[in-house]
């Protein structure tokens, strides 16, 4: 036996016999293998069953303990006991400890020992064998890789040792060194020979500026002149400044002058009005038509007429397209609005459609177009001003005194209406220079314009219609407008499908007439059956979810009882005129009604942003898709898609 790496490893296998005497005891049956065994013999019943009974209570029993050996002898006594009865009956005597079958086992022992000990340590034998020769073979493999991790060093310290030796001879040529030296030597002869010479060239140069001190005075002569120079620019640039603060006091002072001499400048060129019979009223038209509406189809007949022979003209005589609806939605406004306003971006034809509109109305002179200006402020700029040195009125540009003098006396039952246009109103705040005229657009007010020295009185046949683009140069309608004044996205509406029918008629008609057809007292309103119950919820329904407190639907927008009556009077007159002008159902014609009437009276109010505006806008969405009322959801479309690319920023006027 043999010791390697702490392990021990068997050489000679016959060493085994050697240690047999030293086997005690080694278990290799256990009572469960002989009563399962016993078991077997009587299930092939070989030895009787009462007999196996008996042997197998006693081999469980806690106080009965087996030898290995005995265990052994136990099994082999049964392995012949079908065979010989003797046997059996020894197996019984020595379950019962008798001490004849006591004898006979430790003769069986005796017999069988060694011959179990030489197989059982044999086969341990065998075992501890395999272990040692695959400890050998694996130890055997370790050395053979130590040998070659051995032999590559070997190999390395031999080239070390090639390499030194190579080195050393050429430290020991001493020839070679020399001659390295001697080129070492050439090449830095060479390098002071040129740099000789380079030090000669400086020289000679040096001697060429020997001179230096005077050239040095000759410096310092220049900087004093340059010095002197520099202070003669600052006192230059000093009395420059003060020229210049010179001019700019005497500009102010003749400024101040000027401002001074404005009113008597104005006096000048303004020449005083001596009495108003300069501005004679306009003729009465004698060729307007005027009578009052009795009947249902009578009325039903003329408006009728009117809404198709405008869209007639505007198609036949101007190549523009506008639907009945359209027409009629518009006439209504006109009528029930002192002020109404068309929106949209420029080159959609909003200004040419109010021009046309004259020609078409017959208003002749009743027409006056006042293009705003981005500098007025005040009603000097659109009317005139009362001039303090002359004692009289003096009266803008714009021409708007005179117009209003001139149908100051004008009548519903004698006279057309009058349209006083504002041509991109909105260059200018219009509640600035237009207040009077927001002053008088309410049902209750007294129309009248208060001038300093005189009183414009404004007939009830007098509308204003505005025109807005929206931009950078512009400015926004205030929600005092908008309480007062529909508006109309021309950008939805300037190419309708136009749907007119032959029945056309002159339209010489007095103010007093249309106003029975399309005002806000309208004949059928008064006498056509009542309307469909869907309409005022829907439009109910609307008003309450724009004006809804939900913080969750961002700020509110509250609809005033002044708005409220106005969006009632539109929807009711605007049902019937539809239902007479394009040959709808009262149904029908409710739902185009409440259709304008969103899109004119409650759209507008809509500016805000965040998620909250949002919000309520896809609500109204949402309700507006469960009815037929096509213009308002195309504009709530637009609104959202042009709200999320301004940064959440939602309102009526983006185009």
């Amino acid at each position: 036996m043999h010791d390697f790496n702490q392990e021990l490893y068997l050489s000679d296998i016959a060493a085994l016999k050697l240690i047999q005497a030293k086997v005690k005891e080694h278990s290799f049956v256990t009572k469960g293998d002989v009563i399962g065994y016993l078991k077997h013999l009587s299930d092939k019943r070989v030895l009787p069953k009462a007999s196996l009974t008996i042997i197998k209570k006693q081999l469980q029993s806690q106080n009965l303990v087996f030898t290995p050996e005995g265990k052994e002898i136990i099994s082999q006594i049964v392995k012949d006991a079908h065979e010989r009865d003797e046997w059996l009956a020894a197996l019984i005597d020595v379950i019962n400890n008798d001490s004849i079958g006591v004898s006979l086992l430790e003769k069986y022992v005796e017999k069988e020992k060694q011959k179990y000990i030489e197989e059982v340590w044999e086969n341990e034998a065998a075992k501890k064998y395999k272990e040692a020769s695959e400890k050998v073979e694996a130890i055997k493999q370790e050395l053979a890789k130590h040998e070659k991790l051995l032999q590559q060093k070997q190999q390395e310290v031999t080239n070390a040792q090639t390499r030194l030796d190579i080195i050393i001879e050429k430290e020991n040529n001493t020839d070679e060194i020399t001659q390295h030296i001697q080129s070492q030597r050439e090449a830095i002869d060479k390098e002071l020979l040129s740099k000789k010479t380079e030090l000669e060239k400086l020289t000679e140069k040096l001697q060429k500026h020997s001179k230096y001190e005077s050239i040095e005075a000759a410096i310092k002569k220049v900087e004093s002149t340059l010095d002197v120079l520099e202070e003669r620019k600052f006192k230059l640039t000093g009395a420059v400044d003060n020229v210049k603060s010179q001019l700019n006091l005497a500009e102010q002072d003749l400024q101040s002058k000027l401002r001074e001499l404005v009113p008597y400048v104005s006096t000048i060129i303004q020449a005083p009005i001596s009495s108003d019979s300069e501005y004679l009223s306009f003729k009465h038209n004698q060729e307007i038509k005027h009578e009052v509406i009795t009947d249902i189809e009578t009325a039903q007949s003329l408006i009728s007429n009117i809404v198709n022979t405008i869209a007639a003209s505007y198609y036949d005589n101007y190549g523009r397209s506008y639907s009945n609806a359209f027409i009629a939605s518009v006439l209504v406004a006109f009528f029930q609005s002192f002020i109404s306003v068309f929106a949209g971006p420029p080159g959609l034809g909003k200004t040419s459609f109010i021009r046309l509109l004259r020609e078409i109305l017959k208003l002749d002179e009743r027409f006056l177009e006042v293009s705003v200006s981005r500098s007025w402020v005040s009603e000097r700029e659109f009317i005139g001003f009362y001039n303090s040195l002359s004692g009289s009125f003096s009266p803008s540009a714009s021409g708007s005194y005179q117009f209003l003098k001139g149908i100051g006396d004008d009548l519903s039952e004698q006279d057309t209406s009058s349209i006083l246009l504002l041509d991109e109103a909105n260059l200018s705040p219009i509640e600035h220079y237009a207040a009077s005229m927001l002053n008088i657009a309410d049902k209750e007010s007294d129309k009248i314009i208060r001038l300093t020295n005189e009183e414009l009185k404004i007939p009830e046949t007098l509308r204003v219609l505005a025109t807005i683009n929206h931009d950078m140069t512009t400015e926004p309608l205030s929600d005092r407008l908008l309480d007062r004044a529909p508006v109309i996205p021309f950008e939805l509406l300037y190419d309708d499908e136009s749907d007119f029918s032959s029945d056309t008629v002159d339209l010489k008609f007095s103010y007093g007439l249309m106003d029975q057809l399309f005002g806000n007292n309208s004949f059928l309103k008064r006498n056509e059956a009542g309307l469909d119950g869907e309409v005022p919820e829907l439009l109910g329904s609307v008003i309450d979810l724009l004006g809804s407190n939900d913080p969750m639907l961002g700020k509110p927008f509250i609809q005033s009882k002044r708005k409220q009556e106005k969006v009632s009077n539109y929807v009711s007159v605007l049902t019937t005129v539809l239902a007479a002008s394009c040959n709808l159902t009262i149904k029908q014609a409710s739902l185009q009604a409440v259709d304008f009437t969103v899109l004119y009276f409650l759209l507008p109010k809509i500016n805000g942003s965040g998620f909250g505006t949002k919000n309520r806008l896809e609500k109204l969405l949402s309700l507006i898709e469960q009815h037929n009322i096509p213009r308002s959801k195309a504009k709530i479309t637009d609104m959202l898609a042009r709200g999320e690319q301004n940064l959440d920023t939602f309102n009526f006027f983006h185009y």
